[in-house]
């Protein structure tokens, strides 16, 4: 039947990339591989719980389950990410006309009145002056500008990416008051869809949250689910181990607390992480609410003031003429 769907699947595939993946699991399916070790063997960059739920499906029998879990589990990470992208498409596109505008008043349009400054004897005022040298360094000396850039975003990179500094970083993220929470939010919505999917198919507890431990990003929030697993492991109930943590959001523990006490663990924890992902939109909606104006109203007077002290120039040799 695997092999039957596969070649539908390749009937149906839209693109050579995914025409030639679903070419070579149908291979290894027909030479007697199960699905999930024809997924290992592909080569492909898989999420840990990807590649939990087929197998878990074929043990027990309940393939078809698992792979329409699987879908959902996928789409609704896709719509939420989807939706992250859209809400920023409008801040990143009015950041880059700005910054545009700006190089191009400092670069063109400074050094031409530059020139006229020069012949005038008149005492420029200092606004007038500051810019007129920003303009010349960004013309004449913007290679050392560069060069620092690159210097220390090389350094924070190769910071961030020993232990020590990816834990501090991640830290930061996750409880500063900037990031209103995002962070934290989407990884436990992750953490909880992708824990309500596994044991929604019958896997266990303990080895569902190892699995969905490979969906957090964060390293701070990973090291905190390390915690819960052992704790779930002794013998602890997953909303005791989740409030004892001190990290996860209280929603997470009161859902998870009221599906334990009424038999409805898995589609609570769902039902969790359609709360966080909603909150998390919530969130995001609220930052760039705040951020697109803030952002339009700081690079607008920017512009202002570089117009601004370029009229003060001309006025002051006006005055002189006088």
């Amino acid at each position: 039947m695997i092999d039957v769907a596969l070649q539908s699947a390749l009937i149906l595939a839209g693109s050579a990339s995914g025409r030639q993946l679903i070419t070579q699991l149908l291979s290894q399916v027909r030479s007697g591989a199960t699905l999930a070790e024809a997924f290992a063997r592909s080569g492909q960059r898989l999420p840990p719980y990807f590649l939990s739920l087929i197998e878990a499906g074929e043990l027990g029998g309940a393939l078809p389950q698992s792979m329409a879990h699987l879908a959902e589990l996928q789409r609704q990470q896709l719509a939420l990410l989807e939706r992250i992208r859209a809400a920023l498409i409008y801040p990143v596109m009015l950041a880059a006309v700005l910054f545009v505008t700006m190089i191009v008043l400092l670069t063109f349009v400074l050094p031409r009145f530059e020139a006229l400054f020069a012949q005038s004897e008149a005492p420029l005022p200092l606004a007038t002056r500051v810019v007129l040298v920003v303009g010349r360094f960004m013309t004449q000396d913007w290679w050392v500008l560069l060069g620092l850039g690159l210097i220390g975003f090389g350094l924070i990179h190769r910071w961030v990416s020993t232990p020590s500094g990816r834990q501090h970083f991640d830290g930061w993220v996750l409880m500063s008051n900037l990031t209103l929470g995002l962070p934290l939010t989407l990884n436990t919505a992750r953490l909880l869809r992708t824990l309500g999917t596994l044991c929604q198919n019958g896997v266990p507890l303990p080895t569902a949250l190892k699995v969905a431990r490979g969906t957090v990003s964060n390293t701070v929030l990973a090291a905190a689910v390390q915690g819960v697993t052992s704790a779930v492991q002794a013998g602890e109930a997953l909303s005791e181990a989740l409030f004892k943590a001190k990290v996860f959001p209280p929603i997470a523990v009161q859902l998870a607390h009221v599906g334990e006490e009424t038999g409805r663990f898995e589609p609570l924890l769902l039902s969790a992480a359609g709360v966080l992902e909603e909150e998390a939109q919530l969130s995001l909606q609220r930052l760039l609410a705040i951020g697109v104006p803030l952002l339009t109203i700081v690079m607008g007077a920017i512009v202002a003031a570089l117009i601004g002290s370029v009229l003060m120039g001309l006025l002051s040799i006006n005055d002189l003429a006088m």
